[in-house]
């Protein structure tokens, strides 16, 4: 079940980076559009020679010197927005992630609470809440996993504002495992928690921790 959850938000962030990166290309191409209109001409600082015609891109990368007149007006190219040598990569204008263990109330029905923070990246995790609160606008990406206790089975659900996304289930088979993941559109103030709401769940008392719940944004809009 890990590994399928890891090989469906594999290809999620394929899926987004490769989206993101083709809507950006496309942006930042229609902002250089540099193609002088009917009439312009080329003026090479350096020669002194005038051509007309169109700009070229790769042209307009591997000169300073150059500059575009259009009805008189000079504008130096070092001015214009320069052309890529490759697609840009997607970066995130907001970093949001989280990652928290180890749940101690164990009987349903009843939001499930975690003893520790892993990590909370953007502060989105509210530890006393114990839910998640989006700050911005977004696609979102949840998994989360539990152990059953012994000869008890459970269902432990992903809630969005006190909404059902997905649930887990596990058998009454000794120590079954149950996990999910999903991708969520959450707007600001959206909340999202998990709720055992059938059952029993099992949590190691030393050191270790079988109950996780773990969040990240994949873009904003």
């Amino acid at each position: 079940m890990m590994n399928k959850a890891v090989s469906l938000l594999v290809l999620i962030m394929a899926v987004m980076a490769a989206w993101t990166n083709a809507h950006i290309w496309k942006q930042t191409l229609a902002e250089a559009n540099l193609e002088p209109q009917n009439g312009d001409k080329m003026i090479n600082a350096s020669s002194g020679n005038t051509t007309a015609g169109k700009t070229k891109m790769t042209d307009v990368a591997n000169t300073t010197s150059n500059t575009t007149k259009h009805g008189g007006n000079e504008t130096k190219v070092a001015d214009l927005p320069r052309t890529l040598p490759f697609p840009p990569i997607p970066f995130l204008r907001r970093n949001v992630a989280f990652s928290v263990r180890k749940a101690y109330n164990l009987q349903a029905v009843s939001r499930l609470r975690f003893q520790e923070v892993v990590s909370n990246i953007g502060g989105g995790w509210n530890h006393a809440a114990d839910e998640f609160v989006a700050q911005y606008n977004g696609g979102y990406y949840f998994s989360f996993h539990a152990v059953g206790a012994r000869n008890r089975d459970f269902t432990l659900a992903l809630m969005k504002n006190g909404i059902y996304q997905v649930t887990a289930y596990g058998t009454e088979r000794s120590f079954e495992h149950g996990s999910n993941s999903v991708f969520l559109d959450l707007h600001n103030e959206d909340r999202i928690f998990l709720e055992l709401q059938q059952g029993s769940i099992y949590e190691h008392p030393g050191d270790e921790a079988y109950t996780t719940l773990t969040g990240f944004l994949l873009f904003e809009y």
